[in-house]
């Protein structure tokens, strides 16, 4: 019976060295998108209505890069703090043109808002991605 338990304990010394060795170094945080695919035309009017959606999602604290998809505002090295934030987009038709508005709004009430801006065109009428992504950079 000692035996048997001796061999147990080798075998399973063993296996937990070979699960340590197989763990490589730690990934990077991934790419977190707030997107959706929608309809736009090329020459909006100020009579089409706003498009906006929203996602809850829960962040670590570091540095990030933030990107809208569609237009070209970005924000390079955000630091933010660990905790909830509501991520919405908002696409309001203008003049031959769209603005676009991105915001952070976290759930602590000592942090203030974030908000990324453009007033991108579009090409040609069709199904177009937009939205805006956070890049961590740790």
């Amino acid at each position: 019976m000692t035996r048997i338990a001796r061999i147990l304990v080798c075998l399973a010394a063993s296996v937990g060295l070979s699960v340590l060795a197989a763990a490589g170094p730690a990934a990077a945080a991934d790419t977190a998108y707030n997107t959706r695919t929608q309809y736009l035309v090329a020459h909006p009017d100020e009579g089409l209505p706003e498009a906006c959606f929203e996602r809850r999602i829960q962040l670590a604290t570091g540095d990030y890069h933030w990107y809208q998809v569609l237009g070209s505002a970005y924000r390079e090295d955000f630091r933010i703090g660990a905790g909830w934030y509501t991520w919405r987009d908002c696409l309001e038709p203008r003049d031959d043109e769209y603005y676009h508005e991105t915001t952070l709004d976290p759930d602590n009430p000592d942090w203030v808002t974030v908000r990324l801006s453009s007033e991108p065109r579009v090409g040609s009428s069709g199904e177009v991605l937009w939205g805006s992504k956070l890049v961590p950079q740790f």
